[in-house]
């Protein structure tokens, strides 16, 4: 092989190698996350396990109306998917205590985070009778990019206790020193067409911190035609400056679509997407 010719090949191998390395970087400082009612009762426990399956690339999985008997299993379809950025990751998994038959669920690849210290379930923002909400404590590996990521269920039928979580959310992230991601199903009853949510929902994002990751493109995520709007968010506290967020409902053409039957969630996915920027 001619001199030329090997350093012809060199020089394509060398940028392949510096492209992988590039990519490899800003995947290592990209967050692909993934919210979603799955309907406790009101779904197929094994279809809702192939739609997990087929997700591709998600490094945490909010889920709430989780059935304790179920949440192994919806664990391992996590982790049956691939992991993130097209590899195998290994996926670790928490379950609140609160919620009886609907409870929430925190799923994450152990190999981008470490968990630090143990699951927290906020029970003083519950009544003893609904779902308290659920936070762990996750690092980046390999970053010093530590933070909150929070699961909650509000209140359904009970307007006023809605409110009063609302409230004490608010209250309890004011009381938080890093960025506070929450996801989850808020029933905030949010009007595409007149852009105005519930009382519930002002009284989370008034006082400004929280702050809506709002999708570019706005569908109801509940089927239930008594509710014409959006119940299920992604919310952001504390955000850092070299952090970019953006969200995304899940739609028709993903696998989600209406009406409801007794085998899909009742509910669409959220999806949201963190870039981490150098500081």
């Amino acid at each position: 092989m001619s001199f030329r010719r090997f350093f012809n090949r060199f020089r394509v191998l060398l940028g392949l190698l510096i492209l992988f390395l590039v990519s490899e970087s800003a995947a290592q400082k990209r967050i692909l996350i993934l919210s979603w009612n799955v309907e406790s009762g009101g779904n197929d426990v094994a279809t809702i396990e192939e739609q997990l399956k087929a997700f591709e690339g998600y490094d945490i999985v909010g889920l709430c109306e989780v059935r304790a008997d179920n949440a192994a299993r919806y664990a391992d379809a996590v982790e049956d998917g691939e992991g993130a950025y097209n590899r195998v990751g290994k996926f670790d998994y928490r379950l609140s205590q609160s919620g009886r038959a609907d409870r929430m669920m925190i799923v994450w690849d152990v190999r981008r985070f470490e968990l630090v210290g143990e699951p927290v379930e906020l029970d003083s923002i519950n009544d003893g009778n609904h779902r308290s909400p659920f936070v762990v404590k996750l690092r980046l590996t390999g970053h010093d990019e530590t933070f909150l990521f929070m699961v909650n269920h509000l209140a359904r039928i009970n307007a006023s206790l809605r409110q009063q979580q609302a409230t004490q959310l608010n209250n309890w992230a004011r009381t938080q020193s890093m960025p506070v991601i929450a996801v989850g199903d808020y029933n905030f009853d949010y009007n595409i067409d007149d852009g105005e949510g519930n009382q519930a929902m002002e009284n989370m994002l008034s006082p400004g911190l929280f702050a809506w990751v709002k999708p570019s493109e706005l569908y109801k995520t509940n089927a239930n035609p008594k509710y014409n709007g959006i119940l299920d968010f992604v919310f952001l506290a504390n955000k850092p400056d070299h952090w970019e967020i953006n969200s995304k409902i899940l739609v028709d053409g993903e696998g989600f679509s209406f009406p409801d039957d007794d085998k899909k969630s009742d509910h669409r996915p959220v999806q949201a997407r963190i870039f981490i920027h150098d500081p």
